[in-house]
């Protein structure tokens, strides 16, 4: 009788293992490599992209609960507040709120400024790592780069390669409209992402000083 009972109850546990398993796999797919990727994977520059992690279709009212949401980038140049756009770029909104939820987006930096884009961050301060070990799917929209703007950060040599670098214009960059992810967009705090802009870069753009995220957190609206 027992052994009865352990053997329904494995192949229960089985049929489960295989049910996530089948469901895991539907969010994942191997990620296409261009030519030009191939070559600098060929010569050590750049490591063969591991999966596109696709999350979810919103329903109207998650949608609504992340509108409500605000994002609070506790720097120490001071605090940096956004609000989701997950109308126009669901999947990297799911995988920024993701990202926060398990703790990647703490202790990591602001490292560039880029004349593209704006300060760009993302990248964790104790790792050499330069994305989450997956890659996003561009959703490239109506939104502009105003001051303010938030995005996805990627070559623009790459498409489909955001991950976990993002950007935020301190000013008005018209060049780059319809061309990268914009997901979100600055409340409060952009003075802070001016300041920050303002600072000192090397010939390749970087920070010469540490511009840390000491930690995001999440935030429902008070209005």
């Amino acid at each position: 009788m027992f052994k009865r009972i352990l053997v329904v109850f494995l192949s229960f546990f089985a049929a489960l293992l295989v049910l996530f398993l089948l469901g895991w796999r539907k969010n994942y797919k191997k990620a296409p490599v261009t030519a030009a990727e191939e070559r600098l994977i060929q010569t050590g520059a750049m490591r063969r992209p591991r999966v596109v992690e696709k999350f979810p279709r919103l329903s109207e009212k998650k949608k609504q609960e992340l509108e409500k949401l605000r994002v609070v980038l506790h720097t120490n140049f001071g605090d940096i507040t956004l609000k989701f756009f997950p109308r126009e770029a669901p999947q990297a909104v799911q995988n920024f709120k993701k990202l926060t939820e398990d703790g990647f987006c703490d202790n990591t930096r602001f490292y560039a400024h880029y004349e593209r884009v704006g300060i760009v961050g993302g990248l964790p301060i104790d790792s050499d790592e330069v994305d989450a070990g997956y890659y996003i799917k561009d959703e490239v929209n109506e939104h502009k780069h105003i001051p303010g703007a938030v995005g996805m950060f990627r070559s623009p040599k790459f498409p489909d390669r955001g991950s976990c670098q993002f950007y935020i214009c301190p000013t008005e960059i018209p060049e780059s409209d319809g061309e990268f992810t914009i997901f979100a967009q600055v409340t409060e705090g952009l003075e802070v992402v001016q300041k920050i802009a303002a600072l000192e870069v090397d010939a390749r753009g970087q920070f010469q000083e540490l511009i840390l995220v000491e930690s995001v957190s999440l935030q429902e609206a008070s209005d």
